[in-house]
């Protein structure tokens, strides 16, 4: 039986993250989250003192995530050397302040305060704030919601995670697998115009 379901790799030297949307439903399945001043990070806090900032990850490396443009249907992975270079280009371009709303509204009042790649499961920040689905290579930030409205839909649910806005450069890396003895693996470049994860 052969498997039909594509995968492809993102590379790096032609993508671009050039937005990061707070989402109901992160394609990374990783939830974020939101700090108030206390010690101790839970998911949520309905204190007056939120310090309304947002953690999470953006990019979780070597993850497949399920896409279907128009009629296919495939799986896309970030592997650590893409996300890093897409962390950094992002920074370099001054994107901090771009953000939008379940890749439909943009959003003004979010600023990406802080931004990282993970090298050290053991030691990284991210273990400290209880986040999950943290793999090496990650990219994990920290997003500033100055906007009340999208800081309430917050801390009601509404919103649980990032997701970025990208064009990406991807390699078909599709392996049919016919019986344990016989695996192909398929190459072969193709440009999407934009990837909304």
């Amino acid at each position: 039986m052969t498997d039909k379901l594509k995968k492809y790799k993102v590379k790096a030297g032609g993508s671009d993250v050039y937005a990061i949307s707070v989402v109901s439903q992160p394609a990374v399945e990783s939830s974020f989250v939101a700090l108030a001043k206390q010690e101790k990070p839970k998911p949520v806090y309905l204190s007056k003192d939120d310090k309304h900032m947002l953690y999470g990850v953006i990019l979780r490396a070597d993850f497949p995530i399920y896409r279907a443009y128009g009629d296919e249907e495939f799986y896309i992975e970030f592997d650590g050397e893409a996300i890093e270079r897409l962390e950094r280009k992002y920074m370099k371009n001054f994107a901090q302040r771009n953000w939008t709303t379940e890749h439909l509204n943009l959003a003004e009042g979010l600023t990406l305060t802080e931004s990282w790649i993970v090298t050290d499961l053991e030691h990284d920040k991210s273990k400290a704030l209880g986040l999950e689905g943290v793999t090496v290579g990650s990219w994990v930030g920290g997003c500033l919601v100055d906007d009340n409205e999208i800081w309430a839909q917050v801390k009601e649910g509404t919103y649980t995670g990032f997701s970025v806005e990208a064009f990406c450069d991807l390699e078909d890396i599709t392996r049919e697998i016919k019986n344990n003895s016989d695996i192909k693996m398929s190459k072969s470049k193709i440009n999407m115009d934009e990837l909304l994860d």
